[in-house]
């Protein structure tokens, strides 16, 4: 794996290149552009907070704050694993063509979908300055790690659902059904007292609802996050990037052939 990162890394340029095409690609032809990195999560948001307000608001403080935190990661990892699961089979041409490293065209897709995610933050931080939510110094100095969690959990189902796709063309179909499922087995719109303790760490072994509760205990408590998300997330994303990688650096060899 560390092989294959040092050669990843001598192409970075070409990652760079493919970054910047899908940010170009991605709104082209939009009157708004890159203004919808914006504009996206707040209409999600808002259409949340209509719909859920009166379900699950009940003791949450700041419950639009507390749905832009849920809505942030989820549309990172959507877009991330959506458009992997699609990326080495609308690559085909260049795969044949040129002698590279296969993993920068899955790598490339989560950091153009983290530079949309870090614009969104910035919606996020006006709304905790709108509404005044508290501040703790210590708390967000945790957020680089969390923030470096999320990327290699989704670079490790990015890596996976590339690599699959390519032998079974159906997968990216079936990837759009557990997103609906998954949209509700993740915390975005309710909080986690709605699980039962019993099932809570089951429930948490989702990186995705580990590192949304972490957040909204930064963003909405300005507490420290307990060390027991921050393991969890860290012992379900860091494993399942080595085995994602090992799965894409088996099944590459016969991506010349398929696509």
């Amino acid at each position: 794996m560390f092989k294959r990162l040092q050669e990843v890394w001598r192409y970075h340029d070409l990652v760079y290149t493919f970054v910047a095409r899908d940010l170009k690609v991605r709104y082209r032809g939009s009157v708004l552009g890159f203004l919808w990195s914006f504009l996206d999560p707040l209409i999600n948001a808002f259409v949340l907070y209509v719909i859920f307000t009166f379900l699950f608001a009940r003791g949450i403080d700041n419950f639009a704050v507390f749905l832009l935190i849920g809505i942030l990661p989820w549309n990172l990892f959507a877009s991330s694993i959506g458009q992997s699961s699609r990326v080495i089979m609308e690559n085909g041409g260049l795969i044949n063509k040129i002698r590279l490293p296969r993993e920068v065209f899955p790598i490339a897709i989560v950091i153009a979908n983290l530079v949309h995610f870090f614009f969104a933050f910035l919606v996020l931080l006006l709304f905790l300055i709108v509404f005044r939510a508290p501040f703790s110094f210590s708390a967000w100095l945790f957020l680089p790690l969390i923030f470096s969690l999320l990327a290699v959990f989704n670079l490790a189902v990015a890596l996976f659902a590339s690599s699959v796709s390519v032998y079974f063309r159906d997968f990216p179909y079936i990837v759009d059904s557990i997103l609906r499922i998954l949209y509700f087995a993740t915390p975005v719109f309710y909080s986690l007292d709605y699980i039962p303790e019993k099932f809570r760490a089951a429930y948490l072994l989702n990186p995705l609802a580990s590192a949304i509760t972490a957040l909204r205990e930064i963003f909405l408590s300005g507490k420290i996050p307990s060390v027991s998300l921050l393991a969890l997330l860290a012992l379900v994303s860091l494993p399942l990037l080595i085995v994602s990688w090992a799965v894409f650096s088996r099944l590459e060899k016969g991506f010349a052939e398929q696509v």
